[in-house]
């Protein structure tokens, strides 16, 4: 499933709700395939790379 870009916060809540059915089955296939885990990543370890743009803001 794509997840489209929204221009604004109703468009994402609208197709939110209008796919909410199958990103639920996403949810569950990637909870039986083991690719869901519980905790941030900080916690596991793992820091996403930064930006100096998003350090300055």
């Amino acid at each position: 499933m794509t997840i489209p870009k929204f221009e604004n916060e109703t468009d994402e809540a609208n197709w939110l709700y209008e796919n909410r059915e199958g990103l639920s089955a996403a949810f569950h296939e990637a909870v039986q395939q083991g690719r869901v885990r519980q905790g941030t990543l900080k916690q596991r370890g793992v820091t996403p790379p930064t930006s100096p743009q998003k350090l300055s803001s």
